[in-house]
């Protein structure tokens, strides 16, 4: 399912039905959040995945400091904004408007490629290395931005080597959210509807789609503490 070409999923059935997916929208920044909030952070025993991913980071003092940290960013009126943007379910257009605003982009650019900008904005500073701030604009961009953000993310990715500790607890914490919570409840609840995963995506047939919304929903909010935008695509 991950591999096959977009053009071809109009074409998959399940049991002659046609599938729906729905779909995190701006998974990555929305994920992010949890990085944010001091309560949600404990909940969900970020600071333990964390360590498993980087043992190196296991000091008596990097805990410590990282907690302190996100308590401190959480009240920063820049990480409201990056909040705010995120829950609008519109955060690569609404950064974009920024970007537009602080002529770090032009003010002709057409929405598509404001999008692009943005989103290869965010992504930079979610996954490069933490010295890519000195050669790299996109990253000095973001940082400018949001500033407190990016220092929680700077010291998550903290360590030669270890950029990919941000990208890799990203990941882990949307597969427990999406696979081994949402996808658990339905198939214990429901093991009737049929589940796939793409990606940030759970996939059903059509009469199941507002169970399958339902559940993602109420299982992202209570991890998260801010309601998902949701997407629904019919794959026809």
């Amino acid at each position: 399912m991950t591999q096959i070409k977009g053009d071809l999923r109009p074409l998959i059935r399940y049991d002659k039905k046609r599938l729906v997916a729905i779909d995190i929208v701006n998974s990555q920044p929305y994920l992010s959040t949890v990085l944010l909030n001091p309560t949600k952070f404990k909940e969900n025993n970020i600071l333990e995945i964390i360590l498993k991913i980087n043992p190196k980071l296991n000091s008596n003092i990097y805990p410590i400091m990282l907690v302190k940290k996100i308590v401190e960013v959480s009240r920063d009126v820049n990480t409201r904004l990056f909040i705010n943007l995120v829950s609008s379910g519109r955060f690569y257009e609404e950064f974009g408007l920024i970007l537009k605003k602080n002529k770090i982009i032009e003010e002709t650019t057409d929405e598509c490629n404001t999008r692009k900008n943005a989103k290869k904005i965010t992504f930079s500073s979610f996954f490069s290395p933490n010295n890519a701030i000195s050669y790299r604009n996109e990253v000095k961009i973001f940082n400018m931005i949001f500033p407190k953000v990016y220092s929680v993310f700077k010291m998550i990715k903290y360590g030669k080597g270890h950029h990919n500790t941000l990208p890799i607890l990203l990941q882990r914490f949307e597969a427990n959210l999406v696979l081994h919570k949402a996808c658990k409840i339905i198939s214990e609840n429901r093991q009737e509807i049929p589940i796939l995963t793409l990606h940030d995506s759970i996939i059903t047939t059509e009469e199941n789609v507002n169970y399958v919304y339902n559940i993602l929903k109420n299982v992202l909010t209570d991890a998260i503490g801010l309601p998902p935008e949701l997407k629904v695509e019919r794959w026809d």
